[in-house]
């Protein structure tokens, strides 16, 4: 097992001071010429140019100290500052600088300690107490290092897991490494002003999206609401929620369901969460929003129709953030339930309006519009495709959105502001 030795990190260095009464030195620094005889300050090792010694009643400092640069003799100090130190009662004494592991940041100190030619791992996502490092292969063997420096240096943190492989499966978790601190992967944090709670090795996270959820949210207007297709432990849910829009959050994950169950009980949200297939919800959504009103069939809309009621809602934003597959498995239900590209006949009853937020891993703008194509046979009008974060070097991560109408002929495009 490789460890380190905080101690070989420790060095002394007898240097030349300026010892003042009071805040004296801080008068001595401030002469002309003298800041540069003193030491360089050096904040990542925790290194000051003067340093405060003793407590007066009134909780001043008794003296302080003006460190000298190595070499720096005070006889050859300028007659002004000899003159400033002996008026202010003052004198030159030798004095032990002592840094060592304590005062070096995370960076300095695996930059000293890791092999020649391996960098200092600085990926990695902070969520409530836990820190999540995804390690390169050359780190690996160092991983419990690493992660121990990382606690001893960020006093906050009580857990630091590194990923195992990637994400795989349908619940897009990963396997991972309690590398340093609590063999706990349960966290708690705040988000746009909500609590949530969630056990981070089992379900997905992303606090790099805090800003596109909320960016989101802004976007609804009165008489809209959310239907979160893959909603994860709730956040976007229940910020929507919270600005009093109904809700219909969705995951297959048991785990990220039940946060969400009680993610919205800490937050005293009204929140309706559902554990299906997320095209089978689509599609069943789809379905009860172009039947007839008195279509017996309706009969199994009850659920939806209750959470999203016509006569309130007017607009319903389609949530489907599964980068690696969402583009495909909406462009399948909206194909399979005959979306046309053509805006429908005024005189056609519009039972809603639906706002497609899609997101996708791709390399460029362009590649993303073809890949819909692909998916959906054409691009729907007004389609608009933006970039929210980036992923890779050359890879980032988009959101495609258009809207199209449900009407008792069908599903049609509409037209808006995009492409």
């Amino acid at each position: 097992c490789i460890s380190m030795n905080k101690s070989s990190f420790s060095v002394s260095e007898e240097i030349w001071a300026l010892k003042m009464p009071g805040l004296g030195a801080y008068r001595l620094k401030r002469l002309p010429g003298v800041s540069a005889l003193a030491i360089k300050v050096q904040r990542e090792l925790d290194v000051r140019n003067v340093v405060e010694m003793g407590t007066t009643a009134f909780g001043s400092p008794e003296w302080t100290l003006l460190l000298l640069r190595a070499g720096i003799n005070p006889e050859a100090l300028p007659k002004e500052v000899q003159l400033e130190m002996e008026h202010g009662g003052g004198h030159a004494v030798r004095h032990v600088l002592h840094h060592g592991y304590d005062n070096l940041s995370y960076k300095a100190v695996l930059s000293r300690w890791l092999p020649k030619g391996i960098s200092v791992p600085t990926g990695y996502e902070v969520v409530g107490r836990l820190a999540h490092f995804n390690l390169r292969d050359e780190h690996w063997p160092f991983r419990r290092v690493i992660g121990e420096v990382f606690l001893d240096k960020n006093p906050t943190i009580k857990t630091v897991v590194a990923k195992v492989g990637t994400l795989f499966g349908r619940f897009r978790t990963f396997e991972m490494e309690v590398i340093a601190g609590v063999d706990n992967t349960s966290v708690s944090l705040k988000e746009n002003g909500l609590r949530l709670e969630f056990d981070f090795s089992k379900v997905y996270w992303n606090s790099r999206l805090s800003d596109e959820r909320a960016s989101l949210a802004a976007e609804f207007a009165r008489g809209d609401a959310l239907v979160d297709l893959c909603a994860g432990v709730g956040a976007l849910a229940l910020l929507c929620a919270r600005l009093g829009f109904p809700v219909i959050a969705n995951d297959l994950n048991p785990a990220a369901a039940y946060a969400a169950r009680q993610n919205a009980l800490l937050n005293d949200l009204d929140l309706k969460v559902l554990q299906v297939d997320a095209q089978e919800l689509l599609q069943k959504m789809l379905k009860c929003y172009t039947l007839p009103t008195d279509s017996q069939d309706m009969s199994g809309c009850t659920d939806i129709i209750s959470a999203l009621p016509g006569s309130e809602i007017h607009r319903v934003h389609l949530v489907m953030n599964l980068p690696e597959e969402a583009m495909k498995m909406l462009c399948e239900v909206l194909s399979s339930a005959g979306l046309q590209p053509r805006t429908a006949n005024a005189t056609e009853t519009m039972r809603m309006i639906f706002r497609c937020h899609c997101y996708a891993f791709d390399y460029s703008e362009a590649e993303v519009f073809v890949n819909l194509e692909t998916a959906l046979g054409f691009v729907p009008e007004g389609t608009a495709v933006r970039a929210v974060r980036a992923v890779a070097p050359s890879k980032l991560m988009y959101c495609v959105e258009f809207d199209f109408q449900a009407r008792t002929s069908g599903l049609h495009c509409i037209a808006g502001k995009g492409r």
